[in-house]
């Protein structure tokens, strides 16, 4: 009886290339997302309270976006390169 030795892969290296390029997307759209709405607080029309709004509202998505991408990227050199 022939047995053979197989290796199973956990990871499919063209899903990873995808969760590099959205971890990347992910990042670059949230500093664009932050850089208008920093360029909102800083118009001389903004209120106060219009400034507060925003920066209560946004900052746990940022966050949270930015968390996200960054353990795309991550996960992209522990599984795809590691292998």
């Amino acid at each position: 009886m022939k047995t053979t030795n197989k290796t199973y892969v956990i990871y499919e290296p063209s899903m990873m290339r995808y969760v590099y390029k959205l971890g990347i997307m992910t990042l670059i759209a949230v500093s664009i997302f932050a850089a208008f709405f920093a360029w909102l607080c800083e118009e001389p029309l903004a209120s106060d309270e219009f400034k507060k709004l925003i920066m209560e509202a946004i900052r746990p998505t940022l966050k949270k976006a930015v968390m996200g991408g960054l353990i795309m990227i991550f996960s992209y050199f522990v599984f795809f390169q590691a292998g």
